[in-house]
C-alpha cells in the first residue's frame, strides 16, 4: 500500500469514527429531548397584581401546528415573514379572558339629569292654548325604546372592526324602566414566538373577540416586545464536532520541520452569547494525521476564536493555537482552523 493510500485511509477512518460517534450522540440527545417533552409540563399559576404564569410545556412541531390551528392562528402567514428574518418559530402563547353574559330587566335609572330646556306640549281649548301634560308625541309610553351597542376597534391603516356588546332598552311606562342585555364575550390574545440563530426573538400577535357565535379579529394599535440583551457567558456543556486542519512546526528534532495535519475533534466548553454560535471554544481535543511526520497525532486546541461572523457562508469557523502530539513521540505547535458542525 502506498504512502498516499495510507494517509487517505487514516483520514477516512478518523472521519468515520467521528461521524459514528456524533450520530450516536445525536440519537442520545433525541431520546433525551423526547423524555423531556413528556415531563415538561409547568402548570398555570396566578401571582400577585393580576399576573398569571402561562402553562408551559415542550411540544413537537406537529403539536404546535395543531395548537395554532385550534386557536385560529395562521402559522403559514407568520412563517413567510419569519423566513425573511432568518428565524424559526419556537413557541406560541395563548391567553383567554371571558366575561359573563348579563340579561336584566326592570332596572331603575342609575341617575337622572334635569332637562335645562323642558318643553310642555299645549293644545287649543276654546281658543286658548293650555298645557297637555299627558301628551306622548314620540310614543314613548306605547313603545319600548331599544338601542344596540357595538364597540369599535381601530388602528392606523387598518379597517375598523365593530364588535357587538349587546343592547339596552327603556320602557317609559314603568317606574323601573331600564333593561340590559350584555353578550357573553371571550377575548383571546395569541402570541407566536420566533427566534433566530443569534437568540434574537420576534413576537407575532393576534387579538380576537368571540361573541354571539362569531369571532372578530381586532386590529392591534401597539405591539412591543422588550428582550434583555444576552450577555456572554460560559457554557460548560456545549458539545460540538469540528473538522479542520492545522499548520505548524515540529520541534522534537532539529532542524525544525513544517507540519500539516487534517483532523477531526470535539469541544465541550464555549463562551459567548449563544451556544449555537459562541465567540470562543475551549479545550478541543481530536485526532489527525501529520502529512510530514506520517504519524497519527492527538491535537489539542486550548482556545479558539470564532471568525465565522465575518464570513458570508460558514458561520462557526474557529482559529487558534494548536498542540500536536504524535504516537511516535513527535511534538508540533502551530495554528489551526476548525469548522463546527
Amino acid at each position: 500500500m502506498s504512502t498516499l493510500s495510507k494517509i487517505l485511509l487514516a483520514i477516512l477512518s478518523i472521519v468515520l469514527v467521528g461521524a459514528i460517534g456524533f450520530i450516536i450522540y445525536q440519537q442520545y440527545e433525541m431520546k433525551a429531548v423526547q423524555a423531556q417533552i413528556s415531563s415538561s409540563m409547568v402548570a398555570q399559576k396566578t401571582l400577585l397584581d393580576g399576573i398569571t404564569r402561562s402553562q408551559a410545556e415542550y411540544a413537537t412541531k406537529a403539536d404546535l401546528d395543531a395548537f395554532a390551528a385550534a386557536n385560529n392562528v395562521n402559522l403559514a402567514t407568520i412563517q413567510k415573514d419569519v423566513d425573511t428574518l432568518g428565524a424559526t418559530i419556537t413557541g406560541m402563547n395563548q391567553v383567554v379572558v371571558s366575561n359573563t353574559a348579563v340579561n336584566q330587566t326592570n332596572l331603575p335609572s342609575t341617575n337622572t339629569t334635569p332637562n335645562t330646556k323642558p318643553t310642555t306640549p299645549t293644545a287649543n281649548c276654546n281658543g286658548t292654548q293650555i298645557p297637555c301634560p299627558e301628551a306622548d308625541p314620540y310614543k314613548y309610553q306605547q313603545n319600548v325604546q331599544s338601542l344596540s351597542l357595538t364597540e369599535p376597534f381601530s388602528a392606523p391603516g387598518q379597517t375598523t372592526v365593530n364588535v357587538p356588546l349587546g343592547s339596552v332598552s327603556f320602557d317609559a311606562s314603568k317606574q323601573t324602566p331600564w333593561s340590559e342585555n350584555l353578550l357573553q364575550r371571550t377575548y383571546s390574545v395569541s402570541n407566536v414566538l420566533a427566534t433566530d440563530q443569534n437568540g434574537k426573538q420576534y413576537v407575532y400577535n393576534q387579538f380576537s373577540i368571540t361573541t354571539n357565535g362569531k369571532t372578530y379579529k381586532a386590529p392591534i394599535t401597539t405591539a412591543a416586545y422588550v428582550q434583555q440583551y444576552p450577555m456572554p457567558s460560559f457554557s460548560w456543556w456545549s458539545p460540538r464536532l469540528y473538522l479542520g486542519a492545522d499548520a505548524g512546526l515540529g520541534f522534537t528534532h532539529l532542524p525544525l520541520t513544517g507540519e500539516f495535519t487534517p483532523n477531526v475533534s470535539f469541544g465541550f466548553l464555549s463562551y459567548g452569547q449563544t451556544k449555537v454560535s459562541p465567540d470562543w471554544s475551549f479545550g478541543q481535543v481530536g485526532i489527525g494525521y501529520g502529512i510530514v511526520s506520517r504519524d497519527v497525532q492527538i491535537q489539542i486546541a486550548p482556545a479558539m476564536y470564532n471568525i465565522g461572523e465575518n464570513l458570508p457562508v460558514i458561520q462557526n469557523t474557529f482559529v487558534g493555537p494548536v498542540l500536536g502530539i504524535g504516537f511516535n513521540g513527535d511534538v508540533s505547535a502551530g495554528v489551526g482552523i476548525r469548522v463546527g458542525l
